[in-house]
């Protein structure tokens, strides 16, 4: 197999080389970037770019988001239409909904945007939403479902992506 010596750094080098790894011109003798230096520019123009994975699940929580704010109203219109003595209890329930609703969506947005705030409000939600779960299943144990299960495999797997795979991933 021909191959060709580098005269600045004596690498040899295949015979259809056009620069050596040492940056020099094989055409011209002129100095170029290094072959370590293009890895490292190219490495550098990947560093911020969000894993496909880490955009999955923004996305799903913005769609978790949509639809837990759908049935948030729905239940909401429904608990003000009972009357004007609402137990103590339900309203509770709806807050907590609501800031694990704007949790849930700040995340999702916080993910897409990889900033450090996005995981921060996802690691709120998960804990907010898994204790909820408890707290429900507790009161509750009849109602064990889809819900539930979704209640907490969702939080948990979130918990772990953030806090391991892509806790790299955001910035600042």
């Amino acid at each position: 197999m021909a191959s060709k010596r580098c005269p600045a750094c004596k690498l040899v080098n295949p015979a259809s080389s056009e620069r050596c790894d040492c940056g020099r011109s094989f055409v011209d003798g002129s100095m170029g970037t290094s072959l370590d230096d293009r890895i490292a520019s190219r490495q550098a123009n990947r560093v911020g770019e969000r894993p496909a994975g880490l955009t999955a699940l923004g996305l799903l929580n913005l769609i978790f988001g949509g639809l837990a704010g759908i049935y948030f109203l729905i239940l909401t219109s429904q608990v003000s239409s009972a009357g004007p003595a609402i137990p103590g209890f339900v309203l509770t329930i709806l807050g907590v909904m609501a800031v694990t609703l704007i949790l849930l969506i700040a995340a999702g947005i916080g993910y897409l945007a990889q900033k450090g705030w996005g995981r921060v409000c996802g690691n709120a939600y998960a804990v907010m939403s898994l204790l909820s779960t408890l707290v429900w299943v507790l009161m509750v144990p009849v109602l064990i479902g889809w819900t539930t299960i979704l209640g907490t495999v969702y939080p948990v797997t979130t918990l772990v992506l953030i806090n391991t795979r892509f806790k790299d991933a955001f910035v600042d």
